[in-house]
């Protein structure tokens, strides 16, 4: 929404395909955007880590998949000018599949890193050798991991993203959770998934919740993956005798008022392939903190606008965060450098300009 949001309508007229209704269609009608919705599919079959697997149950939803795909390419054939921008791995198959053939370009917008051998690597390495396909990266780590039939057709352009909005402030915010004002309140955010690296920041940071007055509030939830993720970092709370700090308030669909009562923000992503929340994050002016890997690497600048750290290093993580809590200056000072970067660097206008760009690169270029 942010890219459609920022696009000149004049030059550009989005159309938005989802699966099915939600918060995003409604999004987009707030905002005026064009849409059309494919009959709902089981994603929770197709994560990151199982795809190979849930690809033997397929037959399970082959009739669905084969109405969308139909569809697909009935819209597409109305649309031979426009371009196809598709914006995950699953869209990116169903968008190449129902596209055969048709002089349409097609752009995919690389958002995830796959291991060097998993399958969905291997899939996308197969629509390498398609001519009329390009590649959006939202990060060099992205762009690196790609095979290299698509990194030969890619450009990179960094997520534009808003300040979050707040409705709260920080005392009524706070007193909502039972989070005493003098306290500080370490964050972090995110889907409820392994890879997101909870367990390891509650593991690092649980001497400071026992010993020391702060509190951790991790937001999110598992949306369709599986919940029993979150259901083991709930035990784990009681394992480490930490459950008395450590909150679950779910999903918030903006983050601005979490921010605002936040003194730290902690990304303790595994091979995170951006991090839009630590972005945010740095927006709100709260100093951040995260391992010196992949999308954050390149966001951060490690005692200059952010903290990063030794990747997967629960030590270092605990280190981050108690030199934080016992410096208000380095907090001050980091909040501040850090939100003078991100509202520089990644601005949903210097994305948009970037895309106007690329569109105009592609064949046909000026329809969208």
């Amino acid at each position: 929404m942010d890219m459609l949001s920022a696009l000149d309508r004049t030059r550009f007229q989005p159309l938005l395909v989802t699966f099915g209704q939600g918060a995003l269609t409604e999004a987009a009608d707030e905002a005026g955007v064009e849409r059309t919705a494919l009959s709902p599919l089981s994603l929770e079959r197709f994560r990151r880590n199982a795809l190979g697997f849930h690809l033997l149950t397929m037959p399970l939803i082959l009739p669905a998949l084969v109405l969308n795909l139909l569809r697909l390419r009935r819209l597409f054939r109305a649309h031979l000018g426009a371009v196809l921008h598709t914006n995950n791995p699953k869209s990116h198959l169903m968008g190449v599949a129902a596209s055969l053939g048709l002089s349409l370009p097609v752009v995919l917008h690389m958002r995830d890193i796959f291991p060097a051998a998993s399958f969905s690597r291997l899939c996308l390495g197969l629509l390498a050798g398609k001519s009329n396909l390009r590649v959006i990266a939202i990060s060099r780590a992205v762009q690196e991991a790609l095979p290299q039939g698509l990194r030969e057709k890619s450009v990179l352009i960094y997520n534009g993203i808003r300040p979050p909005k707040r409705s709260a402030d920080f005392l009524s915010f706070r007193t909502r959770f039972a989070v005493p004002a003098h306290t500080t309140l370490i964050l972090s955010a995110g889907r409820l998934v392994p890879w997101k690296g909870f367990d390891r920041l509650m593991t690092a940071v649980a001497p400071l919740l026992k010993h020391r007055a702060c509190y951790l509030m991790i937001v999110g939830s598992a949306l369709y993956w599986d919940r029993r993720y979150e259901e083991d970092l709930k035990r784990m709370t009681e394992q480490l005798d930490i459950s008395g700090q450590v909150l679950f308030p779910g999903e918030m669909t903006d983050i601005g008022d979490a921010m605002a009562a936040a003194d730290i923000f902690v990304l303790p992503s595994q091979q995170e392939p951006f991090g839009r929340v630590l972005v945010e994050a740095m927006l709100c002016g709260v100093p951040a903190v995260a391992f010196n890997e992949c999308g954050p690497s390149e966001i951060l600048r490690n005692n200059e606008d952010g903290l990063l750290v030794s990747p997967h290093t629960e030590t270092a993580l605990y280190e981050a965060v108690n030199r934080l809590m016992d410096d208000p200056s380095l907090r001050r000072r980091l909040g501040e450098a850090g939100r003078e970067t991100a509202r520089i660097r990644f601005t949903p206008q210097e994305m948009a300009d970037q895309l106007h760009r690329f569109y105009d690169s592609l064949p046909g270029g000026g329809n969208a």
